[in-house]
């Protein structure tokens, strides 16, 4: 059995990185929100991309148990030299009542060949009775320097090696909508390597079949897909874990093959959970 603070950090992560840290939206929060930032968003300006080669526009539904939580709007382009990614994500119903979470990430950076190549990341976020902010900066080998306010307390080691060419937990998205580990044997990826500031983690691909997906939703994707399983596996920067504690669960996620795999878009994954079933649906498939 997995430890509740377990169960917990594994549905944070699986929040962040499948939903929250790929998410843009442009509809815009409470007022209040940005005045509560401890940080302009100034301070971490986004380059433009006058002439993209390639973007997404999606829109994610989130629930659980069968309950709303949250909606996500995502936007993302790039050129073929260069990325850019921006989120800002808002808790609903229950989840607004009990927390009332807002997220704003964003993240650019270029590519050394298929690899993702980060170069700025930044993280706001507020609870009502918590904030955050996270910047970090990437050379071509991975993550230089991080900075938090509040600061982190860094309990437990992550060394230079261990962050060797990992990305943020937003890049990650883009790491696995442009194939950057998929090879012929692993058509949804192998592994993608994070680093959030804090901790290092990997999220671990397994293909299970091609298939059609279908949407009841106006502006869903209806076409060719992979079913695919992603499990987040603990590489440093965490407490020593119990060998007779479980491993983490398969993540079941569905992926949109564009372009016979040229882009792969997560539209829709599922988890079980104590809370009852973790589901998230995207709603609107845009690509550009």
């Amino acid at each position: 059995m997995i430890p509740a603070h377990l169960r917990r950090l594994f549905l944070t992560r699986c929040l962040w990185t499948l939903l929250i840290c790929i998410a843009p939206f442009h509809v815009a929060l409470s007022e209040d929100l940005d005045a509560l930032d401890p940080l302009s968003l100034e301070t971490v300006a986004l380059p433009n991309i006058a002439s993209p080669k390639g973007g997404l526009e999606l829109e994610y539904l989130v629930y659980v148990g069968g309950f709303r939580i949250g909606v996500i709007h995502m936007d993302a382009v790039w050129d073929g030299e260069r990325y850019v990614l921006d989120s800002r994500v808002k808790t609903e119903g229950l989840a607004e009542l009990l927390v009332q979470a807002r997220y704003h990430n964003s993240a650019h950076g270029g590519f050394d060949g298929k690899r993702i190549a980060p170069a700025l990341y930044s993280t706001h976020y507020r609870t009502r009775s918590d904030k955050q902010f996270v910047r970090m900066r990437f050379d071509g080998q991975g993550p230089v320097e991080v900075f938090a306010e509040p600061a982190y307390t860094n309990r437990h080691k992550v060394t230079t090696q261990d962050k060797h060419h990992s990305v943020d937990p937003m890049s990650s998205f883009l790491y696995m909508m442009l194939g950057s580990s998929v090879t012929e044997d692993a058509p949804c990826g192998e592994r993608v390597p994070i680093f959030d500031g804090k901790r290092r983690y990997d999220f671990k691909f397994k293909y299970v079949k091609k298939m059609t997906i279908s949407s009841n939703d106006e502006g869903g994707y209806n076409g060719p897909g992979l079913h695919c399983k992603v499990q987040y596996e603990e590489v440093a920067g965490f407490r020593k874990r119990d060998p007779r504690e479980d491993p983490y669960p398969w993540v079941n996620v569905y992926m949109a093959n564009v372009n016979d795999g040229e882009i792969l878009i997560p539209v829709r994954f599922s988890l079980k959970t104590p809370y009852g079933g973790l589901v998230g649906r995207a709603t609107k498939v845009i690509v550009k």
